[in-house]
């Protein structure tokens, strides 16, 4: 991997300078507040190309791409109180080189107050990795057309290795020589405070229409959305839907009753293997993987929401739940301390976008809340009943706008720091895994897009393969679970607490999830085992 550099975004070339100095959000103190050299709150977002890429249009669409965005390249004050200020020379970290989900480039930590929330790395895949593959699509990466259930990878770096072992695909550049094309992966990592991944997800689509736009001398239809920085001084303004005929906002006596239920519920934790046991080191510890799903099971799953009145993200909430009974029932018949009939209860947390019709030329920002889908064992164990039951509680969640609480609580508490941060040093198990859904990247700019390759986004002489996402991990929270669509491909990503997780086990783990997502998706399953 070359070595890092800084990539400078002109300061006057930025949009929204006069918005700042901003002061902080409830919920950025929080993701402050919990960030730790062992769980970062730093998620990642990653691009799989194919193609011949034009690196001076590649750099430059970034640069325009991040100069809509100012947030992404704020820096922290270094006096209280903290507020969000535009360095004097504005710039993000990149490492253009060899592309790895897994392994960041950049040795030290994040220092907000000394460097931007956005870190970028990646570049050609290494053709001569050992475990190279001619398509990611094909097997062991994906399914087969004949085989339904997914294979994971071995490694989160042989998804990235996919070039060879066998003859690329070639494009004509006119002069009658095929040329062999190469694949690219880029890694974009940005730390929760100064954005979350919808709004990052607004930066990279642009970045990938810009470059289209300069490569394509502006084939493409449509403009960018004008966007409205001074906007970014309502990010931490909570509206919420107003009420239905039938939800109400919950009374004080009724939230202090659910504030003590998730206090005193301790969910079962994800079960740690015998295999690896190691106490918590200094530094992150994290171990990263992605697979793809095949078209065929990919339609499946995301056309079982019509059949099931639930949307895409109840059963991929629905999956992680039963996936988490079947492992730790399987890892308790390997122990004698525990016993194997006791009733399990789960709870995984899911991110909520708080935006409004009215946020949508917001740039890049914080404006989520989270929420919470409980159940037990017994409930897993039958198809229908869990889907109705995570189906149930997520409508509640919006209907009740209780995702709102949670930036809500930090708004107040916000005001008293220290007692703030000591609520965030509490060893809390607040959810035994966490779920995010970054969507369709492209879906809002294709039209934006000079050319489509068979429903895959294509920008200039790169056609976008796969996205992937993992969301941050907190302690004792040990797995994340990210789902990014991409054409006709669906992509998961996971997470895993490396201090207690082999890399046998996130094996073991992603390749259990995808069969059980697809397992759920099928219409008159039977009981699964």
């Amino acid at each position: 991997m070359a070595a890092e550099s800084r990539f400078s975004i002109p300061r006057e070339s930025l949009d929204g300078i006069d918005a700042f100095p901003l002061p902080l959000t409830g919920i950025e103190h929080f993701w402050l507040w919990d960030d730790t050299s062992q769980y970062p709150k730093r998620f990642r977002v990653a691009l799989q190309f194919i193609g011949t890429i034009d690196w001076d249009a590649w750099s430059e669409a970034l640069r325009l791409a991040v100069s809509r965005h100012p947030m992404l390249v704020a820096h922290l004050t270094s006096t209280k109180p903290l507020q969000w200020v535009i360095p004097k020379d504005p710039a993000i970290k990149v490492c253009w080189g060899k592309g790895d989900f897994g392994t960041s480039p950049f040795e030290s930590a994040m220092d907000l107050q000394n460097e931007t929330g956005l870190r970028i790395w990646g570049g050609e895949v290494d053709k001569n990795h050992p475990n190279a593959k001619p398509d990611p699509m094909a097997l062991p990466t994906g399914t087969s057309r004949t085989n339904p259930e997914p294979m994971a990878l071995a490694t989160a770096t042989e998804l990235q290795a996919a070039a060879a072992k066998s003859t690329p695909e070639a494009s004509d550049d006119g002069s009658g020589i095929p040329a062999p094309k190469s694949r690219y992966f880029f890694v974009i990592e940005c730390h929760h405070a100064v954005s979350d991944g919808l709004g990052l997800r607004q930066c990279v689509g642009e970045w990938i229409v810009i470059y289209d736009r300069l490569t394509t001398q502006g084939e493409g239809k449509g403009k960018l959305v004008k966007l409205d920085p001074m906007r970014l001084a309502d990010r931490g303004l909570i509206k919420r839907p107003p009420p239905t005929a039938d939800s109400r906002p919950p009374t004080v006596l009724e939230s202090i009753k659910l504030s003590f239920s998730f206090l005193s519920l301790r969910p079962k934790k994800l079960a740690s293997s015998e295999r690896l046991q190691l106490p918590l080191s200094n530094t992150a510890n994290h171990i990263h993987r992605v697979l793809i799903l095949s078209p065929e099971d990919t339609d499946r799953v995301l056309s079982a929401e019509a059949v099931e009145s639930a949307t895409f993200n109840d059963i991929a909430v629905a999956a992680v739940l039963r996936m988490v009974v079947h492992w730790n029932e399987k890892q308790s018949l390997r122990s004698t301390s525990e016993a194997q009939n006791k009733a399990q209860r789960l709870r995984v947390m899911i991110p909520v976008d708080l935006r409004s019709i009215q946020d949508m030329r917001m740039p890049a920002a914080n404006r989520l809340g989270f929420g919470f889908v409980v159940a037990d064992s017994q409930a897993c164990s039958d198809r229908q009943t869990l889907i109705a039951r995570v189906f149930e509680q997520t409508k509640a969640l919006r209907q009740f706008g209780l995702g709102w609480d949670f930036p809500e609580i930090f708004n107040f508490v916000s005001r008293m720091p220290k007692l703030a941060k000591w609520i965030t040093r509490i060893p809390l198990n607040g959810a035994t895994a966490v779920v995010t859904n970054l969507g369709d990247l492209t879906r809002r700019h294709r039209r934006q897009l000079a050319a489509m390759d068979d429903l895959y986004p294509r920008c200039g002489d790169l056609k976008l393969e796969a996205v992937f996402c993992v969301p941050p991990l907190r302690p004792k929270t040990l797995m994340g679970i990210g789902l990014c669509r991409c054409g006709e491909t669906l992509a998961i990503g996971m997470i895993l607490d490396g201090s207690r997780f082999s890399e046998d086990d996130a094996k073991e783990l992603l390749d259990a999830y995808a069969k059980t997502l697809v397992t759920l998706s099928r219409n008159n399953e039977e009981r699964s085992e």
